[in-house]
């Protein structure tokens, strides 16, 4: 890779460069995955209360059904303690999907997010 120029080494010194993981998850099996399903997302939602969960969710056809597999955007300390979270996923252990873990530098980007109180609603912009 070339070396930056003093422009871009500026700009990117400004840039958030947080380490995330990525997992690209690929089913392997469908057959009796429905059973595991539900802890599966009880897992989910306990890495979110923890905070080791950035962003989940499946990848959908153009008919808005579940397609070949997810992206899950891990919060971890190395690759060696992303992989160690993945491996706990019921899915994996059922061998309904197999990960092809990344990591991952968040630099650019914008979320925003409206919350009202007064009914609990919420969108994300």
């Amino acid at each position: 890779m070339q070396s930056l120029d003093s422009t871009s080494k500026s700009l990117q010194s400004q840039m958030l460069n947080k380490p995330l993981f990525v997992l690209y998850r690929r089913f392997t099996s469908r057959e009796g995955m429905a059973e595991k399903l539900a802890d599966h997302l009880r897992w989910m939602v306990e890495l979110e209360k923890d905070g080791r969960l950035f962003a989940a969710g499946p990848f959908v056809d153009d008919q808005g059904k579940v397609a070949e597999g997810s992206l899950i955007i891990l919060r971890a300390g190395s690759i060696e303690e992303a992989e160690k979270v993945a491996c706990q996923d019921p899915l994996v252990l059922g061998e309904f999907v197999v990960n092809t873990l990344h990591e991952w530098r968040l630099m650019e980007g914008r979320m925003s997010v409206t919350v009202d109180f007064s009914d609990q609603s919420y969108r994300f912009d």
